[in-house]
């Protein structure tokens, strides 16, 4: 447990002391995802920290999708330019 602490995300939100970033941290999850329902994700953990650490957070559930290739498939494209828009934003 104490080797895999260090990459948690949760423990990197609770243990974050630096500035906010000025846009969200962009979350999709499938709905139909099989670790979600097998509570082996922790989202929600997450997610309450973020909100403790006024960590601004943008969830989107997508019904539908898993946990597997094509639900990455489906949203990557907004990943993408979602951190291109914030990329450019920062120059």
């Amino acid at each position: 447990e104490k080797l895999w602490v260090q990459y948690d995300a949760t423990e990197a939100v609770h243990n974050y002391h630096g500035p906010l970033p000025h846009s969200p941290i962009l979350i999709d999850q499938g709905v139909d995802d099989e670790w979600l329902k097998k509570g082996q994700l922790l989202l929600d953990n997450f997610v309450n920290a973020c909100s403790k650490a006024s960590m601004p957070i943008q969830y989107r559930e997508q019904a539908g999708h898993g946990h597997g290739y094509y639900f990455i498939m489906t949203f990557i494209e907004d990943h993408f330019k979602y951190h291109k828009q914030e990329f450019d934003h920062v120059k």
